[in-house]
């Protein structure tokens, strides 16, 4: 057999590398991104059986309906082709009800002589696995498919760009170079085409919509062509975007100083912006990233996507020495389970195993035979030994576990708003029913008693997403910022969450995360107050008692700002907060294979806690629901679940128990 020489993305691979296409969910969840990944590798392992005339790995991967526009079979195909490299750099992944296509993909052949640019069709079959159904040649032209308009190919201007504030210091910032007729020019050491698969490239650049930005420091060159520009310079939801033209010429001075302003400045009201759930990026981009967006504080996850572990060797149980005095990085611990759930265990001082474990291999926490052993409120018990503190990821889903550790008092605070519009609906992995929206799920533990605040990240996993485009907000006053005192804030409830807005409440003068002890009767004044942003147009602002809406002002589409205010009689225990909902999806978090089109715009306040009296707060309702959340997974526990011994079914069982016991209580227990 001849030696093997494939090229696949530009690396050689002297071997042949054999992917086991892994089972998948039929439904597309947080973290079910990567399964794009196992797309790409059913193509990468096409190219390769080729290469070797492999028939047995060719039938593992092809449909039994092939249906190839070559009129050949696709198998077929590989006795008159042998394909010696694949460049799927270009290549978008188009998905629809019943599967994926992918392309343009570049095949060449026999020394690459020939050239071909074909699409991929792929279904996932009964079997859970991905198989190629179609192969057909691109609409791309052979032309379009390199990658034109490159400061190389054409005589170029060295440009001077330099980003200040309105206090005049040199700042970080997202950029957008545009010429005449629209296209984009990269600043020196960015890419023009930007990676937008699953852990492909993240961090330094990224596509909105439909254009491409720079994440830069306070200077840079570009090389462009003579020619009129438009250079768009963003910093995050606190400043305003800038957008500016200039010419570049032979006899021109070919420079742009370019200042950005504060239309808000929460750090210096003692409010302080964070991100709980970054991935890929590097420590170095993510303090980029995060002064580019105005984020104070950033975390990065450590964590393991089935047999891959990702970002631990960055952990040092810190905040990374690259930190500022106003943004500070710290490598964390995601934890995740496919059907008991994923938490973020922050201010760790060492990884707590696993990381990720279950035999759900298709979500890609475990892996295919793992077991469903330890229990999520084992681990969070760990976190709570080091002085951590854990949030509940993209709540609630997976939720197998929220309402128990929740009960238990394992979580500290939720992650509310994460990829998706949290005043939505979505359905449950373990049984595929209908859940609250996230807002909905978190109203019903604060209805049962529990004191739990809300937080917010990203899940930033792809060139699609800014760091702190979802964002908490932790209250430290007028001390220094650190770590230990934004942490501190959310564990004492003093926080917003927003994807946007800006949002204030008070409840009779106290604050966010108060306690107010009062006699029944008397009567509270509630003011709410939100500046909106350019460009993050929202349409109310509501107060919230309980978890029902008790005052609402819609808001003018070009309007800044609003308050509203509400005269509250207090009879009963309970809690206030105060919330602001859009409708329009927003294009700073999107994420490609989690089917939503981005975050509308978006605020909700933690609550402020009404004590009347020794009066519980407790709703039998949400009880009840909570407690059928429980039933559902104690059954899992006992009929589907993988333990190595009964002891540690057990144990778990025991663990559940006790939750259900809470929420099947009397009022007046």
């Amino acid at each position: 057999m001849a030696e093997r020489n494939i090229t696949i993305s530009g690396f050689y691979l002297p071997v042949l590398i054999v992917f086991i296409c892994l089972t998948i969910s039929s439904k597309l969840y947080a973290h079910v991104d990567h399964n794009m990944e196992s797309v790409r590798h059913v193509i990468e392992q096409y190219a390769l059986a080729t290469f070797d005339d492999d028939r047995k790995l060719l039938d593992e991967i092809l449909s039994k309906s092939d249906e190839s526009s070559f009129g050949m079979g696709a198998a077929e195909l590989v006795s008159t082709l042998g394909i010696s490299n694949i460049n799927m750099n270009l290549a978008s992944y188009r998905i629809t009800d019943t599967g994926v296509t992918v392309g343009p993909v570049s095949f060449s052949f026999e020394n690459d002589l020939w050239v071909f640019i074909w699409d991929f069709y792929l279904v996932k079959e009964q079997d859970g696995h991905w198989r190629i159904r179609t192969i057909k040649s691109s609409d791309k032209k052979f032309d379009d498919f390199f990658i034109t308009g490159l400061a190389e190919q054409t005589t170029t201007y060295p440009v001077e760009i330099n980003i200040q504030d309105d206090q005049g210091n040199p700042v970080s910032s997202r950029i957008n170079i545009s010429d005449k007729g629209g296209k984009y020019w990269p600043p020196r050491f960015h890419n023009k085409k930007i990676e937008l698969v699953f852990r492909g490239d993240v961090g330094g650049d990224v596509v909105l919509g439909d254009k491409t930005y720079a994440y830069i420091k306070s200077d840079v060159i570009a090389d462009l062509p003579a020619g009129e520009y438009t250079i768009e310079v963003a910093k995050g939801m606190e400043f305003e975007t800038v957008s500016e033209t200039f010419s570049i010429g032979k006899n021109l001075t070919n420079s742009a100083n370019i200042t950005v302003k504060h239309k808000y400045n929460r750090a210096a009201e003692g409010w302080y912006s964070g991100d709980t759930h970054i991935h890929f990026t590097g420590e170095n981009n993510t303090l980029l990233e995060a002064k580019a967006e105005g984020l104070n504080v950033a975390n990065i996850l450590a964590t393991r996507w089935g047999p891959r572990t990702t970002d631990f060797s960055k952990f040092i149980g810190a905040p990374s020495r690259i930190s500022t005095d106003s943004h500070i990085v710290y490598v964390n611990q995601e934890t995740r389970h496919g059907i008991l759930g994923h938490t973020t265990m922050l201010r760790l001082k060492k990884l707590i195993p696993p990381l990720a474990w279950g035999g759900i291999a298709g979500m890609q926490e475990g892996m295919v035979g793992g077991y469903d052993y330890p229990s999520m409120a084992e681990l969070a018990d760990e976190a709570h030994k080091q002085g951590g503190i854990v949030t509940w990821a993209h709540f609630p889903n997976p939720s197998g576990e929220v309402a128990i550790d929740i009960a238990l008092e394992k979580i500290d605070a939720v992650d509310v708003f994460t990829w998706r519009d949290a005043f939505a609906s979505g359905k449950s992995r373990l049984d595929g029913s209908l859940l609250p929206s996230s807002v909905e799920y978190w109203y019903k533990f604060l209805n049962t008693g529990s004191r739990l605040p809300a937080t917010a990240g990203t899940d930033k996993m792809y060139n699609t997403q800014t760091i702190g485009s979802v964002r908490t907000y932790a209250y430290i006053g007028d001390t220094k910022l650190t770590y230990d005192g934004w942490i501190n804030a959310i564990k004492a409830g003093r926080t917003y969450i927003t994807t946007g807005p800006q949002l204030s409440f008070s409840a009779d003068g106290q604050q966010i995360g108060s306690v107010l002890k009062l006699a029944s009767g008397k009567t509270i004044l509630l003011r709410a107050i939100v500046e909106i942003p350019q460009g993050y147009p929202a349409d109310i602002l509501e107060i919230v008692h309980n978890g029902q809406v008790i005052a609402e002002k819609k808001l003018d589409p070009d309007s800044q700002n609003a308050k509203l205010e509400f005269d509250l009689d207090v009879n009963t225990s309970g809690w206030v907060a105060a919330r602001v909902k859009g409708s329009e999806p927003l294009i700073y978090q999107r994420s490609m294979f989690v089917r939503s089109p981005g975050v509308p715009s978006m605020a909700h306040t933690s609550p402020i806690y009404i004590e009347v009296g020794d009066d519980p707060v407790w709703s039998a309702k949400d009880a009840a629901f909570l407690a059928a959340q429980i039933k559902k997974t104690i059954n899992w526990a006992k009929t589907i679940a993988h333990y190595r011994t009964a002891s540690e079914q057990e144990k778990v069982l025991n663990i559940y128990q006790r939750a259900l016991d809470i929420y099947q209580k009397s009022a007046n227990d």
